[in-house]
């Protein structure tokens, strides 16, 4: 930036400020000093007519006779005196003119000194300001040439990652045109299986209801034959009863029934299996007839000789089955067993069997046959056993059913729910007399096989329990129809009581 002509500009105005005020102080002491004198010389008269107060001549007539002056003497003096006072007015005037005047000049000089200043201050920012400007654009240009290079390299890594991408982009595209190929397949695949799977379904519903109405089949063929059963039972044993009539009226003494038992005693002990399953199989029915019509000695000898010959068959089936290995002849002697009469040795026994074989092991095949016997000695009105033992057994019974069966390892064709249906038959040979096994048997109506329900429900009726008539009925629409059937007979007959 240029400061000359400022610089002369401020240079000239100080010179004619300068060279103005002297005047003006030398025009200021003139003046005064000719005021001063004015003020003090008095006024006088020439030789002419006229009168002069500082240096202005008043002009008097020329008819004005001396002494008869138009001013007096004093009035003269008022008048210079006021003359000289119009004068140091004047001079005061000029003066503050004079002052006004420097300090104009001096207010624009101190302006343009301090525009001066200002311009060097702002020509000295500027010039810092450019000096730092210079140094950071330098600074700047080298970051930015650092940057441009860093830039440069990792557009160079950037374009070699972009291929890749690209590259990697194009093969996923590929794989993802592949899965929707695959895709669509399985689609395929899924609506033909769909297709398949309802097909089956209907299949598998066809078989289901086909194996539903076949289940119905058999249970109302089971039912039949059971009916069918049970009428040739009974009239084989009203066969039975009328042979024996007729038996007894020949063999009154039974001295050929004496024979027949102790020839099949012998059979019993045979080596050949033929005559000694059918020894096992006949000796039971030599079962103890009571004879209440005739109470007189003869009768009641002939009662004595019954029970000693049930004793003596019972005794010689725990002899074999302690002997024999034979599990077919041995189930035939313990369900034989059930029919005798039962003495404390040969339930002594039964319990030894239990206590090895169910207890402890309980995957011997006789365990449903212990069970079995051990309810058929309780059969009503048979007095198979003494009224001692008959708690000791419905306990037993009961101490086996309330073991974990589930968790309890059986042989191959037993199962733990097998086990307390058979008990249950059991209990139902005791009657009434098994009234305490009331609740442990109603638990067994929520079994989960029909066989076991069935029986459990056969067992409350004969027990007597009107406690469970409401678990009953929650069976009279069970899907088995010879658990149903059970429940509403059973239901029927506890009402009559």
């Amino acid at each position: 930036m240029n400061y000359r002509p400022k610089i002369l500009f401020i240079f000239s105005s100080l010179l004619g400020l300068i060279f103005y005020g002297t005047i003006g102080i030398a025009n200021t002491q003139n003046v005064t000093a000719t005021a001063q004198s004015k003020s003090t010389a008095p006024a006088r008269k020439t030789n002419s007519n006229n009168i002069h107060i500082d240096d202005i001549a008043i002009k008097i007539s020329s008819d004005t006779q001396p002494g008869n002056s138009v001013i007096s003497d004093e009035e003269h003096k008022m008048l210079a005196l006021k003359l000289s006072n119009d004068a140091q007015e004047d001079f005061i005037s000029w003066c503050k003119r004079q002052g006004l005047i420097i300090a104009l000049f001096g207010l624009v000089l101190i302006i343009a000194v301090l525009k001066l200043i200002w311009d060097s201050i702002e020509n000295a920012i500027e010039k810092s300001v450019k000096e730092l400007v210079k140094e950071e654009m330098a600074r700047s240009n080298r970051l930015i040439d650092s940057a441009v290079s860093g830039l440069v390299d990792k557009k160079t890594d950037i374009v070699v990652a972009t291929n890749k991408t690209i590259e990697a982009t194009t093969n996923a595209n590929t794989e993802i045109e592949r899965t929707k190929i695959a895709l669509n397949e399985l689609q395929e695949i899924e609506k033909e299986l769909d297709k398949k799977l309802k097909d089956c379904r209907c299949e598998i519903d066809k078989e289901v209801k086909n194996t539903a109405l076949i289940k119905i089949d058999l249970d109302l063929a089971k039912l039949e034959s059971e009916e069918r059963t049970t009428g040739e039972i009974s009239e084989l044993e009203n066969k039975i009863k009328y042979l024996k009539l007729i038996i007894n009226e020949i063999d009154k003494d039974e001295v050929a029934e004496n024979n027949v038992v102790d020839e099949l005693l012998i059979n019993l002990n045979s080596n050949d299996k033929e005559p000694k399953y059918t020894a096992a199989e006949l000796l039971p029915l030599f079962e103890i007839k009571s004879n209440n019509e005739t109470k007189d000695s003869t009768a009641e000898l002939l009662q004595s000789n019954r029970v000693e010959k049930s004793n003596k068959i019972a005794n010689a089936f725990v002899d074999t089955l302690k002997k024999t290995e034979d599990k077919a002849l041995g189930s035939i002697l313990l369900g034989g067993l059930g029919k005798l009469r039962c003495n404390d040795e040969v339930l002594e026994y039964l319990f030894e069997l239990l206590d090895n074989k169910t207890l402890n092991k309980l995957n011997d095949t006789y365990i449903l046959f212990i069970i079995g016997t051990l309810g058929e000695l309780g059969e009503i009105g048979k007095d198979k056993i003494k009224d001692t033992a008959l708690e000791s057994i419905i306990n037993k019974l009961l101490l086996i059913l309330n073991t974990d069966l589930d968790n309890k390892e059986f042989a191959s064709d037993i199962t733990a729910s097998q086990v307390r249906s058979a008990i249950a038959v059991a209990l139902s040979w005791y009657g009434k007399k098994a009234a305490n096994a009331e609740n442990d048997v109603i638990k067994l109506l929520e079994d989960q096989e029909p066989e076991t329900r069935k029986n459990a429900a056969i067992a409350i009726e004969k027990i007597g329990s009107k406690n469970a008539i409401t678990a009953l009925e929650n069976l009279t629409n069970d899907e088995s129809i010879l658990v149903s059937k059970a429940a509403k007979k059973a239901i029927e007959e506890l009402k009559k009581l």
